[in-house]
């Protein structure tokens, strides 16, 4: 069996036709009424559910905005459209993923996106990064790809803590090998489906490619930052004990080094920036 190398060429053919979750009629709306901003802040109101959602997260404190934003006009205005549709998209592909019926039980799985897409913003805001809300979806976009493997192969959940054992080989490498395909390819092509940004689908797609995580962050730019934070949140949040049932993770201690060099961070630095996440979040320290 030839591995998938490529998210464009190749693919399985289970991932044709209508496999993959496709955005709602309320997004096809709000994108036909864009630039609009008061026409799509009523779409988006005609959804409770929705609205109620983006206000609860814009409005958390690990957005620390100071001031209670109480409607999304007030959101949009105050945020600008693209903020607001980061979140929108986020709380609407969590929404399409969990009306599906799956082998397990995955409440473990959505609580760690969320714990993930909040520690992401925990973690940029710590670093002064500003793009929180590019920050929050791509958190919890990332692992799109993990129910949908999930739903073609009921086995999964197996296959994948096996690979979080493995500590020389990465991850999506122990899935292409049994499945030809693995859950960062499918969360790109979810993204791209999407129509999220290049840059978002790309981190998506390498965020377990240990040779760019230790040889390809040299130089200081968004998207390489954004992979730093997403890595750390994946770590701080303990991917590896919920997602892969396994006490050791290894993908960090692989990719810890380059971590910190990009940062310039001593490990007395990482433990206060861990620290204040634990602290922000709520967390035991382990």
């Amino acid at each position: 069996m030839s591995l998938l190398v490529s998210p464009d060429e190749n693919l399985p053919e289970f991932l044709s036709g209508s496999f993959l979750p496709s955005p709602p009629e309320i997004m096809q709306k709000i994108r036909i009424a864009t630039p609009d901003l008061d026409q799509i802040s009523k779409i988006i109101n005609t959804d409770m559910g929705l609205s109620a959602s983006v206000l609860k997260t814009i409005n958390s404190p690990f957005y620390g905005i100071k001031n209670k934003i109480v409607s999304i006009p007030q959101a949009v205005a105050l945020l600008g459209l693209d903020s607001v549709m980061n979140i929108i998209n986020a709380h609407l592909l969590l929404t399409v993923l969990k009306s599906d019926d799956y082998a397990t039980d995955l409440d473990d799985f959505w609580q760690l996106s969320n714990d993930i897409a909040e520690t992401c913003v925990v973690v940029a805001n710590y670093l002064n990064f500003q793009a929180t809300d590019d920050i929050y979806l791509l958190g919890l976009f990332h692992n799109a790809g993990v129910p949908m493997m999930l739903k073609q192969f009921p086995e999964y959940m197996a296959a994948i803590q096996e690979a979080y054992e493995q500590p020389e080989i990465r991850i999506t490498d122990v899935e292409n090998n049994e499945y030809n395909c693995n859950h960062a390819v499918i969360g790109y092509i979810i993204a791209k489906g999407w129509e999220l940004p290049q840059e978002l689908r790309t981190i998506i797609r390498d965020h377990h490619n240990i040779e760019h995580l230790t040889n390809g962050l040299s130089e200081e730019n968004t998207a390489n930052t954004m992979m730093v934070i997403l890595k750390i949140s994946e770590h701080i949040s303990r991917t590896h004990q919920i997602l892969g049932k396994h006490e050791i993770d290894h993908e960090w201690g692989n990719i810890k080094p380059s971590i910190l060099d990009y940062l310039g961070y001593s490990e007395p630095d990482f433990d206060e920036l861990e620290d204040f996440v634990y602290d922000t979040m709520g967390l035991v320290t382990t």
